[in-house]
């Protein structure tokens, strides 16, 4: 329907198949970015809106695709390089109101990132003791969480968006913090 192929993990808790066909149908509908945009897609998961706004805004344009989760980060490389796009920029990150690192686990198949510097705990209602680095040892993952206006601006030379797709369980205002100049 939307002019892309996708891989879908088997075993996955989450219906990645209908994540990358029918869910959220109604809004992406409504997602219509044209060709020249530059779009940018927070919480990428495996790719769904980063391939159709690739399709969209063609190649004047660029995507920027943003996943976190390691494992979703290389479902979603894996979903590019089948479908040999060449205006995605994908980057592993987390993205919020402070430039940090954060260590993350999965705890009952969701993943749990908190910070010294958040309120936001993603998908987990029990906040965790802090070491005097900051950091939490949920799991055994650091992953780097940066701000929009650090990753496009200064990063990637990105001054404009046209379109941009929050996802992040819950921290989608510390995203907002985290672009004032975007």
């Amino acid at each position: 329907k939307y002019g892309y192929k996708s891989y879908c993990r088997a075993w996955s808790n989450f219906n990645d198949l209908m994540i990358m066909t029918v869910h959220e149908d109604d809004i992406l509908q409504l997602f219509r970015p044209t060709k020249g945009d530059t779009v940018v897609d927070i919480g990428a998961y495996l790719g769904r809106y980063t391939l159709t706004s690739s399709n969209l805004v063609g190649e004047s344009g660029k995507v920027v695709a943003i996943e976190g989760d390691p494992s979703h980060y290389e479902m979603l490389k894996k979903n590019l390089k089948l479908n040999k796009v060449s205006n995605v920029t994908a980057i592993s990150c987390m993205v919020g109101s402070k430039d940090m690192h954060l260590v993350m686990g999965s705890e009952d198949e969701y993943l749990t990132v908190s910070s010294k510097d958040m309120n936001t705990n993603y998908q987990d209602d029990s906040y965790k003791e802090f070491d005097e680095t900051g950091r939490v040892q949920i799991g055994n993952t650091i992953v780097n969480l940066n701000t929009l206006d650090n990753l496009l601006i200064k990063e990637h030379g990105i001054n404009e968006v046209n379109w941009m797709k929050i996802d992040v369980e819950g921290a989608e205002l510390e995203v907002l913090k985290g672009a004032d100049n975007i």
